[in-house]
């Protein structure tokens, strides 16, 4: 019996958009992060804009 269900984000839709070496995606769109659960897109996303991107390298010396 199984009490929480984990909402699933269908991507499948966007694949043609994730094209992670020269991403036609915005910058912006690229740094959300779902860090709530929430069926209103603007309460379950966050704009992280410190995160490197897909297809984008740190400058040397700020590797983690």
């Amino acid at each position: 019996l199984l009490r929480w269900s984990r909402p699933i984000l269908d991507m499948s839709y966007s694949r043609h958009f994730l094209d992670f070496q020269g991403s036609s995606i915005p910058s912006s769109m690229k740094k959300l992060v779902v860090t709530k659960l929430s069926q209103n897109f603007r309460e379950a996303v966050t704009l992280h804009p410190g995160l490197p991107t897909p297809g984008r390298r740190r400058p040397p010396g700020q590797e983690r």
